[in-house]
């Protein structure tokens, strides 16, 4: 029996045995997944992007019900990870996207994640790729589930800094909330040690991100009403519409 069935059968696998930079668009990962944020997760050193689905990014904000602010992206996480725990997981890699991010598909328990997550409001369906789950969201508009019941812009929209981003949400908050909704929750403080990116949005409304030791990295000051956030991975950063400096 090989490595492959193995896993298939028992469950007890992280991974199948490939590399980070072998991991082929149809790869198969087995077991219970660490949870990155609401979208993303990892198998021992190799880190799943869920196809179809779109989640707040860790550090944005959004409005609740009554209109006050909240760690929306956290939230999201912690949904993804109560679908973790004790559970295992069955992913199958089904392509690479433009930033070099493996996405897949996911299941537990014969359960579709993403559809889960979308029909229950803590994901929007990905207007890029595959939209399969355009319906599911739909429905949980209707609902006013999850980030539905309160405001929020879209997580492209929010990683992009997109000052005419429509707010979506039962919600019609002030415009001085309008305005905060697309900030970091983390500010100055980087959300983890592994997040310690900085992506820096200049006077033109540019981003701009730099690497821990590089030549301005520990100048670049971070201020999150400019737009500015941390990031964990360069094609994290990229995905986001930010560039390498330049210096």
């Amino acid at each position: 029996m090989n490595l492959l069935h193995y896993c298939a059968l028992t469950l007890g696998c992280l991974a199948i045995s490939v590399g980070p930079a072998g991991a082929k668009a149809s790869a198969r990962f087995s077991g219970t997944p660490k949870i990155l944020d609401g979208d993303t997760v990892q198998f021992d050193s190799i880190k799943l992007h869920m196809e179809g689905m779109d989640a707040p990014q860790i550090d944005q904000i959004c409005l609740d019900s009554s209109g006050s602010h909240w760690k929306c992206g956290v939230a999201a996480r912690e949904q993804l990870k109560s679908r973790a725990v004790g559970k295992p997981w069955m992913c199958k890699a089904t392509r690479k996207d433009a930033y070099g991010r493996l996405l897949a598909v996911c299941h537990v328990d014969g359960e579709d994640i993403a559809r889960e997550m979308i029909e229950e409001g803590w994901a929007l369906a990905s207007m890029t790729g595959s939209r399969r789950y355009l319906t599911d969201e739909k429905a949980a508009r209707t609902s006013a589930a999850g980030l539905w019941a309160g405001a929020f812009v879209s997580p492209r929209d929010w990683r992009r800094h997109n000052r005419h981003a429509k707010i979506l949400g039962i919600v019609k908050p002030r415009a001085q909330n309008s305005k905060r909704l697309l900030r970091s929750a983390f500010g100055a403080r980087r959300p983890s040690r592994d997040c310690a990116i900085k992506g820096n949005v200049n006077w033109s409304g540019k981003c701009i991100f730099h690497k821990p030791g590089g030549h301005r990295y520990k100048r670049i000051t971070m201020e999150a009403r400019y737009g500015d956030r941390w990031f964990c991975t360069v094609n994290e950063a990229k995905a986001s519409g930010c560039r390498a400096t330049r210096r």
